[in-house]
């Protein structure tokens, strides 16, 4: 059986029965350093962005998907 992988960015966190329903497997997201670094927004709204994948990926995980999240610690330490 044939693996179906999705790249979803930071403004595509639909509904995970949406993915299931297209025979998602699998997920990849990565938090990006430069949202927080590189550009002047303003602190809450770098936490509403974070805070959205990381509730987004325990959404996937209930509803078992397996799911990549590449997060900000790990790119600054990399």
């Amino acid at each position: 059986m044939g693996k179906n992988f999705y790249i979803i960015l930071g403004n595509q966190l639909f509904d995970p029965k949406l993915l299931k329903k297209n025979k998602c497997n699998e997920v990849f997201m990565a938090e990006d350093f430069g949202l927080c670094r590189e550009f002047k927004y303003h602190k809450s709204k770098i936490y509403l962005f974070l805070a959205a994948m990381r509730e987004y990926r325990d959404e996937l995980l209930k509803n078992s998907i397996k799911r990549i999240l590449l997060g900000v610690l790990r790119q600054i330490q990399a």
